[in-house]
């Protein structure tokens, strides 16, 4: 869901504090566990990302 959208913290992190996580921990155990999904997208996609044009 987050490579799609990128809404993956809306739905972990309350999940997190929901369960009596405090939310500092909740926020980067959010974060760490979002990671792969993003870090797997972008492998997926590397063919589709081309070199970014200089604005002029």
């Amino acid at each position: 869901m987050n490579a799609l959208v990128g809404s993956g913290s809306f739905v972990t992190l309350p999940a997190l504090m929901a369960t009596g996580v405090p939310p500092v921990v909740a926020n980067a155990s959010s974060s760490v566990a979002l990671y792969p999904g993003g870090a797997a997208s972008a492998w997926v996609y590397r063919k589709d990302i081309g070199p970014v044009a200089a604005c002029r």
